[in-house]
C-alpha cells in the first residue's frame, strides 16, 4: 500500500519539499529573540507507527532505538503520547474498567432477571472470560 505513493509523487517532490522538512534553527515570525531547533520529518513522529509496534510487540529495541522514538514524542499531542503510553503500559484501567461497566450493565441485569445462566461472547461465562483476557495481558 505504501508503495501506491509512487504513481502520484514526482521524485523531484525531495527537492520541493524536502529543505522545509529537514529540521534545522528557525525563527519564527513574532519570536525574534527566540530560536528553535527540530528534528525534521519523521514516520516516528506519527501515533500510528508506534501504535503498530505496541500491538505487535515490536517495541523491544535498542536503547538508541527507544531513546529516538520517545524523543520523537515530543512532536505529538499531548493525548496521542498519553494513548501510547498507556498502551505500552498494558492498558489495565479500561480492562478494568470494562468488567465494572459489564457488570453493572449485564450482569447486574441479567440476574435481577433470574437468567439460569449470563452468557457473554459467543455463549463463554462473561465474568470467567473478561477477567481471563484481563489476567492473560498483565505484565
Amino acid at each position: 500500500m505504501l508503495l501506491s505513493i509512487k504513481k502520484a509523487c514526482d521524485p523531484d517532490f525531495y527537492n520541493f519539499v524536502r529543505p522545509w522538512l529537514g529540521g534545522g534553527t528557525w525563527v519564527f515570525e513574532g519570536e525574534e529573540t527566540d530560536t528553535d531547533t527540530l528534528v525534521g520529518s519523521s514516520a516516528a513522529q506519527s501515533p500510528l507507527i508506534q501504535t503498530l509496534d505496541a500491538f505487535l510487540g515490536t517495541s523491544d529495541r535498542t536503547t538508541k532505538s527507544k531513546d529516538l522514538l520517545s524523543s520523537m514524542r515530543t512532536y505529538m499531542s499531548r493525548s496521542h503520547r498519553e494513548f501510547l503510553e498507556q498502551l505500552q503500559n498494558g492498558g489495565w484501567d479500561d480492562k478494568d474498567a470494562h468488567i465494572v461497566i459489564v457488570t453493572l450493565f449485564v450482569v447486574g441485569p441479567a440476574r435481577r432477571a433470574e437468567k439460569a445462566r449470563i452468557k457473554g461472547t459467543a455463549g463463554t461465562g462473561l465474568m470467567v472470560f473478561l477477567k481471563d483476557v484481563r489476567d492473560s495481558t498483565k505484565v
